[in-house]
């Protein structure tokens, strides 16, 4: 159904903690739920139908999720998923998960904290995912799959065994400003080249910052949380490194490990006072 809100209850030790199927403009909105064993809020096709309608300016904010991190059941802490599309539209608009917290969520491969999902002829456009906490799992943080040009920004995360944010069959996503912390594997998994990044944080360093390089062709910066398709970016911060450019060219940079070097671009060592203020886009 559509146009049906669920607010302010709370649920606990349920199989999931609240389901909406078939339906747009609903609102699940300041729900407490706790220790669902399976998953926490779902938005899908209704079992054994064929879907021919659209979830489009569905909500999901402000909701409190807590797993039950000793079941084997656990799937997804929030998800979106149209696996089963008819004859109808084939694509929904405006969906927002914003503002919740989940937790102790996705225990299989492919599952996330949250979750937006389509099946093969059908695909999520203009959804907004911000300022959501999560954490507190061995797999993913935010997934989308066969979304395009949707915004995920603004989201913290904490503990997460696998990559903060993946994206997959997607694209013309953008993703700003997303913090994390104990992060496992660092960057955006399955970024398109036609998706945007800027902003996004997977440790406590620092995305600004000086150098001042050593006398040798090749400096190493030690940064330890900088995604494998990173851009960095150089600015000279005195007068030495001015004269430097003239004389040997700019220097380019590379991504190592989860640090990146700055390399001297004709093969002529720096001369150990030429400063750069750098900048990391990620």
């Amino acid at each position: 159904g559509s146009y049906n809100r669920a607010k302010n209850n709370k649920v606990k030790g349920a199989a999931g903690g609240i389901n909406i199927y078939d339906g747009s403009n609903n609102e699940i909105d300041g729900n407490s739920i706790e220790l669902p064993y399976q998953i926490g809020i779902l938005v899908t096709t209704f079992p054994s139908t064929t879907y021919a309608g659209t979830f489009a300016n569905t909500r999901v904010t402000n909701n409190t999720i807590y797993g039950d991190s000793t079941s084997s059941q656990l799937t997804d802490g929030v998800l979106f998923n149209v696996d089963r599309v008819g004859s109808g539209p084939t694509s929904t608009t405006g969906i927002v998960i914003s503002g919740n917290q989940v937790d102790n969520f996705a225990l299989a491969s492919g599952e996330a904290l949250i979750r937006v999902k389509a099946g093969a002829s059908y695909t999520f456009v203009d959804a907004y995912i911000a300022n959501n906490k999560i954490g507190s799992t061995t797999r993913a943080g935010v997934i989308l799959d066969r979304v395009s040009d949707s915004v995920v920004i603004g989201n913290r995360a904490y503990s997460i065994g696998g990559y903060m944010l993946t994206e997959t069959n997607s694209a013309r996503n953008r993703y700003i400003a997303n913090v994390g912390k104990t992060i496992t594997s660092i960057g955006i998994s399955g970024l398109a080249a036609d998706s945007e990044a800027e902003g996004n944080r997977y440790t406590d360093a620092l995305l600004t910052g000086t150098v001042t390089l050593t006398a040798a062709i090749t400096t190493t910066v030690t940064h330890g949380g900088i995604a494998a398709n990173a851009r960095v970016f150089l600015q000279t911060a005195n007068d030495a490194a001015g004269v430097m450019i003239v004389a040997k060219g700019w220097p380019t940079t590379a991504i190592s490990g989860a640090n990146f070097t700055i390399s001297m671009a004709n093969g002529t060592a720096a001369a150990a006072t030429e400063n750069f203020f750098w900048r990391v886009v990620q």
